[in-house]
Formats: structure tokens, sequence, C-alpha cells
């Protein structure tokens, strides 16, 4: 549950991000500031994940924070293949500090926020990985162009974006589905 659960107050820790907002997180603001977002009638986000579930498969998940109306909200527009951790139709759990968070507090009802997860490999590949990595964090932070480096944070990105033709296929192909679902929303 650790890895699924935003901040922690280890600064050592493997899934430690701080005790504030991150520069991702203060990025948002100020997109969404300079682009008056908040002045918006309608807004759809996809928020692109990748790691959790079957490979190659997107699956569309809503988020808690916008409750059962975000979910029909994003029937509506994607489809019964929208799912849900309230309904526990989703392989996502419910996760707390996400972007949902800053779009349901910025525009209410007036936003439907999607989680776009993409599958990789297996949770224990991906957990193996982010062991190494923050073995090199912790352990050997003058190391940040060794060849041992390089090996563990190269592996780490082929488990989080896999180099394989049919992986970036299926990607592109449900990217598309979901971009033409959006924009059609918009027109009816």
């Amino acid at each position: 549950m650790a890895r699924q659960s935003a901040q922690h107050t280890d600064p050592g820790g493997i899934f430690y991000r701080g005790i504030g907002p991150t520069e991702a997180r203060r990025t948002l603001e100020q997109i969404a500031e300079d682009f008056d977002v908040g002045a918006r009638d309608r807004v759809i986000i996809v928020d692109y994940h990748s790691c959790l579930g079957p490979y190659g498969c997107g699956e569309l998940q809503t988020e808690e924070v916008s409750g059962l109306d975000g979910h029909e909200r994003a029937v509506r527009i994607f489809g019964p293949s929208a799912t849900s951790p309230i309904l526990g139709t989703s392989a996502a759990t419910s996760l707390y500090g996400t972007q949902d968070d800053f779009w349901e507090g910025a525009l209410g009802d007036r936003h439907t926020y999607i989680c776009l997860e993409y599958g990789t490999y297996s949770p224990e590949v991906l957990a193996e990985g982010r062991r190494k990595e923050q073995w090199l964090f912790v352990h050997r932070p003058q190391d940040g162009d060794s060849e041992l480096t390089r090996a563990i944070r190269n592996a780490t990105k082929n488990n989080s974006y896999p180099q394989r033709m049919d992986w970036k296929e299926m990607v592109a192909w449900r990217s598309h589905m979901v971009h033409r679902q959006a924009l059609e929303a918009f027109t009816t």
C-alpha cells in the first residue's frame, strides 16, 4: 500500500517525494493559471501513466476524489471501459494527492479526469528496478554517471517505457481512440 499512497516522511525511503508540492505540481498550477483553465466550462484531462495492469493495455481509471459523479461523466465520454477503484473495477487502488485532487478543487463538476494507465511488466520486475534505483540514490549518489548507474537507470526506464514496437503500437492506438472520444465529447 505504501507505494500507492503519495508522500512519506523518510527522505531515504523509496517513495519519498518531499514535504511540499513537487515541481510537477507547481508546473501544473502555473499552466492552469497561464491558460485560465479555471474559467472553462468543460475540461477533460487525460493523465498518462505506465506500469500498472496487463502489458500494453491502456486502462481508463477514474479516481475517488471525483466520486461516482466523475466516474459517470467519464463513462458518458469514454464508454464502459472507464474503471473505478470505488466500484472495484480498476487495477488501481484509491489514491490521494493526485492530479485529480487539483482539478476537482479548481473545476469541480466542470472537469472529467481520467488516468490512462498502460501496463508494462510484472510488479516484481518493477519493484526490483525501483529498489536498485533507490539503492543508488541512498548509497552511491556520487556515481551519477557510472556504468552501473546507467545500467540500472536504463533498466528502470525500460520497465516504465518498454522499447518494443508492439507496446508502442498498443499505446498509440489506445491513445488515438481516447483522444478522439474526448474531442467528440465537445461536439455533443
